[in-house]
């Protein structure tokens, strides 16, 4: 009995070792906080400039690996939304409008260069239907 004991402590230390080595192996997509992290900030309003709420708002980039890497939120109250602890470089930042919106002058995706420890703004506009 006490061998089974021994056996699966190893195996678990085994394990633990493996899934910390995966981790470490994933680069700044895989981990919680990536290197070099920057944030986004966006502002969603109509043509008018009023605020919009419950924009979806997503923060894309083609990792490493060439999977695809995301963050999403929504906009709060006063329409802006920050998503922190983005990895530096060229991501793309997409907006899904609510029901009662459509795309306006401006396009629905753009690209920006997010900047360690620095925010880059990027403003969306939407036409009311």
């Amino acid at each position: 009995m006490s061998s089974r004991i021994g056996r699966a402590l190893v195996d678990g230390r085994w394990f633990l070792l493996v899934l910390f080595l995966s981790a470490l192996s994933c680069g700044e997509y895989g981990m919680a906080v990536p290197k070099n992290p920057g944030s986004v900030a966006v502002l969603v309003t109509d043509e008018s400039g009023k605020s919009i709420a419950e924009v979806s708002v997503t923060v894309s980039a083609v990792n490493s690996s060439g999977g695809t890497y995301y963050v999403g939120r929504r906009t709060g109250a006063d329409g802006r939304v920050t998503i922190p602890s983005i990895p530096a470089g060229q991501r793309e930042v997409r907006i899904t409008p609510p029901a009662a919106y459509a795309e306006g002058a401006d396009p629905l995706s753009r690209q920006v260069e997010v900047i360690k420890r620095r925010t880059v703004s990027v403003v969306f506009r939407l036409r009311r239907l």
